[in-house]
C-alpha cells in the first residue's frame, strides 16, 4: 500500500514537471499573464523536480515585463520555500535589477552584494559586473543631484538679484551673461545620466532661463 502511494506521488511530480517544462516550451505562444497564471498553479498543486526553478522563473519573467512588485514577491517566496537553492541566489540578482530599474542604486548594490558571495560562479561573476555598472550609475545619479542643486542655488541668487534691481531687459544684464552659459553647460551634462535626474536638470535650466 505504501509503496503504491509512494509510486502515485512520484508520479504526479513528474507529470507536473513535464507540464511546467511544457509551459516553458510553449510560453512564446500566449499571453505572458496566462503563462504566469498556470505556472503558479502548478506550483500550489504541489512539489515536483523544479519547483524552485519555476519561482523563480515566475519572478524573473514579471521583472521583464516590467512587473517589479509581483517579481520582488516571487524572489522573495523562493528564498522562503528554498533557501540554499541556486535559484535563491539567482533572485538575489533579480532584487538587485529590479531596484536598478527604479534607480534605487544603493538597495540594487545591497542584493549584488548578497549575490557576490553566491556558491554558483556565475552568479558571483554577473553581481560583480552589475556592482560595477550601478556603481558608474549611482555616480552620475549624484552628480546630476549636485549639478541641479547648484543650478538651482545659482537660480536663486540671480532672480533676487534682478528682481531687486528691475534693470532693462537690454543690454543683457551682467548676470543673464553669466548665468545663461551656466545653464546651458548644465543642460548639456545633463545627456549623460539617467532619465529622471536629467528631467530635473533640464526643468531647472529651463525655468532658470525664464526667468534671466
Amino acid at each position: 500500500m505504501i509503496a503504491l502511494l509512494l509510486a502515485a506521488a512520484f508520479s504526479a511530480q513528474a507529470a507536473r514537471q513535464e507540464r511546467f517544462v511544457e509551459l516553458l516550451r510553449t510560453y512564446p505562444e500566449r499571453p505572458p499573464a496566462q503563462t504566469f497564471r498556470l505556472v503558479a498553479q502548478l506550483i500550489e498543486e504541489g512539489p515536483f523536480a523544479e519547483r524552485d526553478r519555476a519561482e523563480y522563473w515566475i519572478g524573473s519573467a514579471r521583472l521583464a515585463a516590467g512587473d517589479r512588485p509581483g517579481a520582488r514577491e516571487w524572489f522573495e517566496r523562493v528564498g522562503r520555500d528554498y533557501p540554499s537553492s541556486v535559484w535563491q541566489e539567482r533572485s538575489w540578482l533579480g532584487m538587485g535589477d529590479a531596484a536598478a530599474q527604479e534607480h534605487r542604486y544603493g538597495l540594487a548594490l545591497h542584493w549584488y552584494a548578497r549575490a557576490r558571495g553566491a556558491a554558483d560562479p556565475a552568479v558571483s561573476e554577473l553581481a560583480r559586473i552589475s556592482v560595477r555598472q550601478i556603481e558608474v550609475l549611482r555616480a552620475r545619479q549624484r552628480l546630476a543631484w549636485a549639478a541641479g542643486l547648484f543650478a538651482l542655488v545659482v537660480l536663486v541668487f540671480f532672480a533676487v538679484s534682478f528682481w531687486r534691481a528691475r534693470g532693462p531687459l537690454w543690454p543683457v544684464p551682467a548676470e543673464a551673461r553669466i548665468l545663461l552659459p551656466v545653464l546651458a553647460v548644465l543642460a548639456l551634462l545633463s545627456v549623460k545620466v539617467d532619465p529622471a535626474p536629467r528631467a530635473a536638470v533640464l526643468q531647472t535650466c529651463a525655468g532658470g532661463a525664464l526667468l534671466v
